[in-house]
């Protein structure tokens, strides 16, 4: 594999690039080839973490605390989640869920807080679903 680390003392290499006669150190690290040796001992796939993100809830208007409440709810049943804070479109949004992962959206308006209720996309299989929120 070669060398995956290395480093020494050029005595008087500043002097190159400066009037000054200094020492230097360096050090080396091949990361390609640790890379490569993690890769061949089955580093990447025996501790491969899933790090999607389970909910991601994306809320308009004044629904902050309910979406929080939706959010606590998931964690405690030993969900991922996390909410969505920037005001941004939906295509923005929809793009950051993908990047991260998210397996399911969750979408909240007033209209659905006051019904008690949130939608929640699949973004697997694109399937939406209307669920009522009951907390405790």
């Amino acid at each position: 594999y070669g060398s995956i680390c290395s480093g020494g003392r050029y005595d008087n290499l500043a002097e190159k690039y400066t009037k000054s006669v200094l020492p230097g150190v360096g050090i080396s690290i091949g990361l390609t080839r640790l890379f490569f040796v993690l890769s061949e001992i089955g580093f990447f796939e025996e501790y491969a973490e899933d790090r999607g993100v389970e909910y991601l809830i994306l809320f308009e208007g004044e629904t902050l605390e309910f979406a929080g409440e939706i959010s606590k709810k998931l964690q405690s049943e030993g969900f991922s989640s996390c909410l969505y804070f920037e005001k941004q479109s939906l295509k923005k949004k929809m793009n950051y869920a993908n990047k991260i992962g998210a397996k399911k959206i969750i979408f909240v308006d007033e209209n659905m807080m006051n019904e008690g209720e949130f939608k929640i996309k699949d973004m697997l299989t694109g399937e939406e679903t209307i669920q009522s929120f009951i907390n405790g």
